[in-house]
């Protein structure tokens, strides 16, 4: 009877653990899959139009504070649009190597080499040793491809 009694007692502290607990890991999804933009700064670092003027490419990096690295962002947008949050339009994200001695970065961003091939098709080249966080193939009907150099 006695251990019934505990089991009772130590259920509720069960119950306000398990929640408080879901309520972390529900901040920590919504935090990954929104990229924390509120808690971010973005800085265009330049832009480039699509050939019809109906688009543009913005390269900005992106400084989520101090425990966190830069990224070097891409966005596609429409002409009329800007870059707000850094969250629309954006098809791809890179960051330094971990650990390396000399980064790739400077002054927070990563060279990064846009043409536009076409109205419809974007290249994009970054440097080989990069490490790439989000890669989007396609977007607004535009179609964009990836290359790597030295």
């Amino acid at each position: 009877m006695q251990r019934l009694k505990r089991q009772k007692a130590f259920d509720p502290g069960l119950r306000n653990v398990s929640s408080g607990l879901a309520g972390v890991v529900l901040a920590a999804l919504s935090c990954g899959l929104t990229g924390c933009s509120r808690f971010c700064r973005d800085t265009e670092v330049s832009r480039q139009s699509s050939p019809d003027g109906n688009f543009v490419a913005v390269v900005f990096y992106r400084n989520c504070g101090a425990t966190t690295p830069f990224t070097t962002e891409i966005s596609v947008l429409r002409s009329v649009d800007r870059l707000a949050d850094g969250s629309v339009g954006n098809i791809f994200s890179m960051a330094d190597p971990p650990g390396t001695p000399e980064p790739l970065s400077r002054n927070g961003v990563i060279d990064v080499r846009l043409n536009w091939r076409s109205p419809q098709r974007l290249a994009i080249s970054t440097p080989r040793r990069a490490v790439v966080g989000k890669r989007v193939d396609s977007v607004n009907g535009i179609k964009i491809e990836y290359s790597s150099f030295d």
